[in-house]
């Protein structure tokens, strides 16, 4: 919380991909925040929306590999837990470095 009330104004960039998860956000944020604004964005327009889109991706792939609940299709799509690590999860982190 001591984070968040550092900001004189929260904005919430948000695609709409998610009706329920949009009413979510509007609804926890308005009730904790005084100065809160929710824009609508088209992935499309913003770069730095969509690289923050994919390191939520692959930090959601990671924590569900932590808890063994790696799919099928991300198995596929990433070809092992192994190579996901290897490839994605290792190089992410040595961005934010």
């Amino acid at each position: 919380m001591e984070y968040w009330h550092t900001f004189d104004k929260i904005i919430i960039y948000y695609d709409n991909g998610q009706k329920p998860l949009k009413r979510i956000l509007n609804i926890l944020f308005n009730s904790m925040f005084a100065n809160v604004e929710v824009r609508k964005i088209s992935p499309v327009d913003y770069k730095l929306f969509q690289v923050a889109d994919l390191i939520c991706t692959l930090d959601h792939i990671k924590a569900k590999i932590d808890i063994g609940q790696f799919s099928h299709s991300e198995a596929e799509f990433f070809s092992s837990r192994h190579e996901f690590k290897k490839d994605y999860w290792r190089k992410l982190n040595a961005q934010r470095l």
